[in-house]
């Protein structure tokens, strides 16, 4: 497994590097990490409710982002862009599957 993001490239400082420690879980870089997938895979499974009830509790700069992406499901497109505002982003023209594989992809990358 190569610990540099882009292939073919080598990274100088990898032979410097561990390469027997295992990975430390996102949950315990970031606490609200493991809410922020089961609301999107809740959201995915179509439990709206599920999904939405987890967020609406938390105010980080994520839980804003699906907030605004579940009302996008339920095409409550002004209560969406006030989530995506809050999150500091204007509300995407992608498609719904779009939006939450960006999500996924922005939630797994910090």
């Amino acid at each position: 497994m190569s610990i540099c993001k882009f292939e073919p490239l080598e990274c100088y400082f990898s032979s410097f590097l561990p390469t027997d420690f295992p990975e430390e879980p996102k949950v315990k870089r970031n606490g609200m990490y493991s809410k922020h997938i089961t609301s999107l895979a809740d959201a995915k499974d179509g439990k709206w409710d599920k999904a939405h009830s987890l967020v609406q509790s938390m105010a980080d700069r994520y839980s804003c982002l699906i907030h605004g992406y579940l009302h996008r499901l339920e095409d409550d497109f002004g209560n969406a862009r006030y989530w995506y505002n809050r999150a500091n982003q204007t509300m995407p023209e992608n498609g719904l599957e779009e939006e939450w594989n960006r999500l996924c992809d922005l939630i797994s990358s910090d």
